[in-house]
């Protein structure tokens, strides 16, 4: 596992993130990915209530 600064200014490295967070940390951590220089293509978030994914989704974008 790497860290998301880690991620940051080594293009083609990574193209997919698997999230298994705790929500508060989510969104910080979708914000971060973002603004890397190579964001990656595929995020994979792990959420165990489909109520508080919705929201999230809809946040995001699917």
């Amino acid at each position: 596992m790497q860290t998301i600064s880690n991620l940051d200014g080594r293009p083609g490295c990574t193209d997919r993130v698997l999230i298994d967070l705790p929500r508060a940390d989510a969104l910080t951590v979708m914000k971060a990915l973002t603004t890397t220089a190579t964001p990656p293509q595929k995020v994979v978030y792990v959420s165990f209530n489909p109520t508080i994914f919705a929201c999230d989704e809809a946040i995001w974008g699917a």
